[in-house]
């Protein structure tokens, strides 16, 4: 028979190691800031690549929703005419299942900005979410400005 105060011990056990799991799946989070703080630092030097690529390692290990919005920086850094390819691989790894309305329209938005650089407006026109009340005004400001660069 198991007596009560064992029981007590192995749940504490079990509670102390989860934890511990838990923890060491995270990396803190003064490490996160200061790694995004090398990445900005990186896209300030005009190192774009660099600076996706320290973005999408910081992705690995943090959990959706993050996961994917430093994913959505990453690809911003290289959205560029000389880093298409980057860029449409990027976006490519982006798993929008877990993604609320706000963050799939950025995901959207940036395939769209993607066609508009690649010359296919109409594709791009097609991806263009339809802004949602309650979206930030800052990614209803950018649906709009891609909408407009697409005549």
């Amino acid at each position: 028979m198991i007596r009560p105060r064992s029981i007590s011990r192995l749940l504490t056990i079990a509670l102390v190691a989860f934890v511990l799991a838990s923890c060491a799946a995270r990396p803190p989070r003064d490490d996160l800031d200061a790694q995004q703080q090398q990445a900005l630092l990186l896209l300030s030097e005009g190192k774009a690549s660099e600076a996706a690529a320290l973005y999408m390692r910081i992705a690995e290990g943090v959990e959706p929703p993050q996961r994917q919005r430093l994913q959505f920086k990453a690809v911003e850094a290289v959205l560029t005419p000389d880093t298409l390819a980057l860029a449409r691989q990027y976006l490519d790894q982006i798993d929008e299942r877990p993604l609320d309305s706000a963050d799939l329209a950025r995901s959207r938005l940036l395939h769209a900005r993607l066609e508009l650089m690649e010359g296919r407006a109409s594709a791009a026109l097609e991806t263009l979410p339809t802004v949602l009340p309650g979206f930030p005004p800052e990614l209803e400001l950018q649906i709009r400005r891609t909408r407009a660069q697409r005549s």
